[in-house]
């Protein structure tokens, strides 16, 4: 500080140098590490593929390969055929459409749609960690060709909450024909009773959450019967290899199978999918608490006994885990309420 004139610039500059180096430093390396789009593929060649944002993303932002690409689709069918089990086969289900744990009726008719909204950012960082693997399935047509059967054919999709036919329409709509050949395990919550997408603002709302594009065939979210036969007509005509199909059933449904006159399409076409496809492994999986007993499922006795006559005998308990996710561990025995036995008597000898 001896020198008088030159001591506040060189001090200034000392502040300047000591600050302003470290913030462009960091400005060149992120501008260094920002990749340049269209170094694989030009603008040109990817505008065939402008219509599926995923696969156009991908190659726009793709890198060239270092050295010569291993030879994947010269290896024998064997070995290929390994590497999809080993990438695309996981243990635990793709749960799209959860059912929440909630012991307040009113709690979880409100919250239990938000809470199904915000699975899909789960689900989205899912399908993030596991991305290098569902990436093999768009690399080429003959891998897709390949590869499908393994993901679809092995893994579990489920949508096990209130409304969850509707969102498995959407899915299966998404899929294609030549793909939904090949599912064979799917799970949906049962169709009857109540929607949780009773508001205009829900149903817009999920539309834009929703992970896959909306059909195009003029069904509406906010109509689960049409949804439901949709549904239906779809398994029927495309879902050849379908092995094992589940409805999933709450402790706060509350169907009335002879009351509710909205339902009553919804059995027919569930008794259209029976008969259409007899060969098919039908289950109902009631869902309770840890402190419930299997006496709580007493209001679903006429229930059970309409799905038992369209030939589906196999019902299991399970109750509710972490995310949504759950696992039987039990059959249903037989349930007996007496005051459904007695109405039960008064509807058999009624005067028509």
């Amino acid at each position: 500080m001896a020198d008088g004139s030159d001591s506040p610039r060189q001090f200034d500059n000392m502040l300047t140098s000591d600050v302003a180096a470290p913030i462009e430093k960091k400005a060149k390396n992120r501008a260094r590490k920002k990749p340049k789009p269209y170094r694989v593929y030009t603008a040109a060649q990817l505008k065939p593929y402008w219509r599926f944002r995923k696969i156009y993303h991908e190659l726009k932002w793709a890198k060239p390969v270092r050295g010569s690409p291993f030879p994947f689709l010269q290896l024998p069918a064997e070995l290929r055929q390994m590497v999809y089990i080993n990438t695309l086969v996981v243990d635990s289900p793709f749960e799209f459409w959860p059912e929440e744990e909630s012991s307040d009726y009113v709690l979880a008719h409100v919250n239990t749609y938000r809470k199904r909204v915000t699975n899909f950012r789960k689900l989205e960082k899912l399908i993030k960690r596991r991305g290098g693997n569902l990436r093999l399935l768009r690399t080429c047509k003959q891998v897709n060709m390949e590869a499908s059967p393994v993901f679809y054919g092995e893994n579990q999709f489920r949508f096990s909450g209130r409304d969850g036919h509707t969102i498995a329409y959407c899915f299966t709509w998404n899929m294609g024909w030549n793909r939904l050949q090949w599912l064979t395990n799917i799970t949906i919550g049962a169709p009857f009773g109540e929607s949780d997408l009773v508001s205009k603002n829900q149903v817009d709302k999920l539309q834009r959450h929703l992970p896959f594009r909306m059909p195009h065939d003029g069904v509406f979210l906010n109509d689960p019967i049409k949804t439901f036969s949709c549904l239906v007509n779809l398994l029927i005509k495309r879902a050849d290899g379908l092995k094992k199909f589940t409805m999933v059933v709450c402790e706060r449904l509350r169907p009335f199978p002879r009351q509710n006159k909205y339902d009553e399409k919804k059995w027919r076409d569930l008794k259209k999918l029976v008969e259409c496809k007899p060969f098919v492994d039908y289950q109902v999986v009631c869902l309770y608490h840890e402190t419930s007993t299997t006496g709580d499922f007493n209001h679903l006795n006429r229930f059970l006994k309409r799905v038992k006559s369209l030939g589906i005998w196999k019902f299991y308990t399970a109750h509710y885990e972490e995310d949504g996710l759950w696992q039987t561990h039990g059959t249903l025995g037989n349930i007996q309420d007496p005051e459904m036995i007695l109405e039960d008597i008064r509807y058999l000898f009624i005067e028509n």
